[in-house]
């Protein structure tokens, strides 16, 4: 999981997110994922309001899937001329977790979950409702090896041959981009026959991570996640047959005045450009972004 926060400089532009509190990257180190692993990342988000003691009602957070890192807060600097006198508190991790989190009380103001499920899992709960979320980004899957990888594969099956020894996910059981690549693994087949190769991780950059570093040679990622990282080069995008529908769903959890305008900016033409800047398909009719209230605004 990974905190970081957008500050508003005098002149208007923010500045690069800096980690805050902590930045608990995944280390792509083990294979294997230990139950405390998970209780501690939501331990930790459960207790995010002591990172900042003095946080106020400035404060806006946003948890948001770990393939958003990139984009979101490029798309936060692009509409920062409008932006009110208030910080952007980023906490990215896997949906589940983040759903897990919220569940639990943490302040989030705005969720974006890779996959619908993990807004249906909150709706069961009733900590959201139906009229909170909306349809935001699409992505594709994609195979990644190593930039320096002697053989990529040039269609799925190829990673039946046996220089592919581990092939990295996140995690199917809960992971979004897992669960998609799992579906197409096993549209094409191919689920059975490669699952014990299979190196979980505990969200989608995690799953970057173990080709970065040579403990996978391949993974199935977002495409998007293909472009970002010069120690991985794009062996393949699944072809349309095998795509699954993959929806990025913006709730949210509030009806404040800063809640109102982030949605908003999430959802306008500026963002929106943002978006497929980054390679994202956008889901969302513009809308008409205009600044809050002042501080009096909550």
């Amino acid at each position: 999981m990974r905190l970081f926060i957008c500050r508003r400089r005098k002149n208007g532009r923010l500045q690069t997110p800096m980690p805050s509190c902590f930045d608990n990257r995944p280390s792509p180190g083990a294979r294997s994922r230990s139950p405390w692993g998970l209780v501690w990342i939501l331990a930790i988000g459960i207790l995010l309001p002591s990172c900042n003691r003095n946080a106020d009602k400035k404060n806006v957070y946003i948890f948001a899937a770990a393939s958003l890192s990139d984009v979101l807060p490029a798309v936060i600097d692009a509409v920062a001329d409008s932006l009110p006198d208030r910080q952007i508190r980023f906490n990215f991790a896997g949906s589940s977790i983040l759903a897990r989190q919220i569940l639990a009380g943490s302040p989030a103001d705005v969720f974006i979950s890779a996959s619908p499920q993990w807004v249906r899992f909150l709706i069961e709960k009733q900590r959201v409702s139906p009229d909170q979320a909306a349809p935001l980004l699409s992505n594709r899957l994609a195979v990644v090896v190593r930039a320096d990888a002697g053989k990529r594969p040039v269609q799925l099956e190829d990673l039946l041959q046996p220089e592919f020894r581990y092939i990295a996910l996140g995690d199917p059981e809960h992971v979004p981009a897992g669960m998609y690549a799992r579906q197409a693994l096993q549209k094409a087949g191919l689920w059975d026959a490669l699952r014990e190769r299979i190196v979980s991780g505990q969200d989608v950059r995690a799953a970057l991570s173990f080709v970065e570093a040579g403990e996978a040679d391949a993974a199935i990622v977002y495409a998007t996640d293909a472009r970002i990282s010069p120690r991985v080069r794009l062996a393949l995008v699944l072809p349309d047959s095998l795509q699954p529908e993959i929806v990025y769903t913006l709730v949210t959890l509030n009806s404040s005045a800063r809640v109102r305008w982030l949605s908003e900016a999430l959802q306008s033409e500026r963002a929106a450009m943002v978006y497929r800047r980054f390679g994202f398909r956008t889901l969302f009719p513009l809308k008409n972004h205009s600044r809050v209230p002042g501080p009096q605004g909550n």
